[in-house]
């Protein structure tokens, strides 16, 4: 066994280094998205659904919770949500207290994580998992100051322990505003990107931009100035794993944001469809694409939402929309998506405090019982290995690959090779202990990426997931 390890090792290694790597297996493309029903006079249709690949349907999941956002959990087997309630009478968004909640479709358990609690939660966005395992969510927070309503726009932090925290302010800021709609880690640096809506003066003159945090909420720092007009907070902040810019459609027109810079930029036009959200797909096809939540008017139907393909070519064009059936002819809105089983790696922290010591997780439930190999790297994700299908393997090969992926350094590195058991998972340990790293970390990034190994694929290689990126 270790003899055919070591032949695959040399197989992953000769990959990287040549880019010899041919077809890939790619994720079926369901998707996990939420809806709710804009006018009680529409009837309802909130809760979380999955879609299909095909677009010929869509399965409720999780009824009667208005959500505006929801991940993949650390194992990626249960799908994180908040919550959104509202006591208006003018809406159809009345429902289970605002809240996280937590749900297995394998089981049908739901969980409730955080709340309820109509005050301190009061209205809930988007929901991240940082690097240690903990969740990161928007929040619109309503509180009394004696007799005087406050609201306070945060990003919250909630623990795995269940320990609930107030990550990040506008009020601590000195801001008014928003600044919890879209939160995600920069494939660069390692860091948090949050959507700034907020502004120093009145609401009236937001700044659309993005702010970069540490993950553990440290320093402040401006990755995008805003000015005029920068990156709409409401709506999802694609990263081009490539360059790094923030690239997408917003309506029919694909924007480009640069760090550093006050506004964004028009690279092309679409030619059907409105985008509200979207997110770039390496998982499901060949080609780099967009895949994004849009709506077109129709007189029947008002406004007919679908799940469309957009193609990243520079031209807009949608090369294929997927209709789903989705409440049509109730004015019911996706709000936002996310791919279904889209975390194959994650880490969380062993142990409260620093990050010294954390644990990999990896989960590809498509390739039980198949060998795989894992390394990390600190030169970056760019250029990478290109591919002759058109995909990218996003790890610089330097000495630290070379070490890891051999596993050269046990007391630091136990990520593999290894086997991936009847469920497709795994599972390393990442030790800093040995480096007596200083208080709060080095403030580093690394890069890790993995290959699910089949001797009878090509170049010996089934599965390339996406790198991921942990500050430590």
């Amino acid at each position: 066994m270790r003899d055919k390890l070591e032949l695959m090792i040399l197989a992953v290694a000769l990959a990287f280094l040549a880019g010899l790597c041919s077809a890939q297996s790619y994720h079926d493309g369901k998707y996990i998205t939420g809806g709710y029903a804009y006018r009680c006079s529409s009837g309802t249709a909130a809760g979380l659904f999955l879609v299909g690949s095909d677009g010929s349907s869509s399965t409720l999941v999780v009824p009667g919770y208005t959500s505006y956002g929801w991940c993949m959990d650390v194992d990626n087997r249960k799908i994180v949500f908040t919550a959104c309630t509202t006591t208006s009478t003018s809406t159809c968004y009345s429902g289970p207290a605002s809240g996280v909640y937590r749900y297995d479709p394998g089981t049908m358990v739901l969980e409730t994580l955080a709340g309820p609690d109509t005050m301190g939660l009061y209205s809930n966005y988007k929901i991240h998992v940082n690097q240690d395992g903990d969740f990161l969510f928007g929040n619109h927070a309503k509180s009394m100051v004696g007799t005087t309503t406050v609201y306070d726009s945060r990003v919250m932090k909630l623990s795995r322990s269940g320990t609930l925290s107030t990550f990040l302010s506008t009020m601590a800021l000195g801001r008014r505003g928003y600044i919890h709609e879209n939160i995600q880690r920069d494939i660069k640096t390692g860091n948090l990107l949050i959507a700034d809506g907020s502004s120093h003066t009145t609401p009236s003159t937001f700044r659309y931009g993005i702010l970069e945090v540490s993950p553990g909420g440290g320093t402040v720092n401006t990755w995008s100035t805003g000015g005029s007009y920068g990156w709409h907070g409401d709506y999802t902040m694609p990263q081009d794993s490539t360059t790094g810019y923030i690239t997408g459609p917003d309506g029919r027109t694909v924007y480009q944001l640069k760090p550093g810079t006050t506004s964004r930029t028009t690279i092309a036009t679409l030619t059907s469809g409105s985008y509200s959200n979207c997110k770039f797909d390496l998982q499901t096809a060949a080609a780099r694409r967009w895949v994004g939540t849009a709506y077109s008017y129709s007189s029947t139907h008002r406004y007919e939402q679908w799940i469309g393909y957009v193609a990243h070519d520079g031209t807009g064009t949608v090369t294929s929309i997927k209709v789903t059936s989705f409440e049509q002819g109730k004015r019911a809105y996706y709000e936002d998506f996310e791919f279904f089983l889209n975390n194959p790696l994650t880490t969380e922290k062993l142990s409260d405090g620093d990050v010294v010591q954390m644990k990999i997780r990896m989960s590809c439930p498509g390739c039980p019982g198949n060998a795989y190999a894992i390394a990390a790297g600190i030169t970056g994700v760019s250029p990478g290995i290109p591919l002759p299908d058109g995909r990218n393997i996003n790890l610089n090969y330097d000495v630290f690959v070379y070490v890891t992926l051999n596993d050269l350094i046990p007391d630091i590195w136990k990520g593999g090779p290894g086997v991936l058991d009847g469920q497709g998972e795994a599972s390393g340990i990442l030790d800093l202990a040995p480096l007596s790293p200083p208080p709060g970390g080095f403030g580093i990034p690394i890069w890790i990426a993995m290959a699910v190994i089949d001797p009878n694929a090509p170049s010996g290689i089934k599965y390339i997931p996406d790198t991921i990126v942990v500050r430590i």
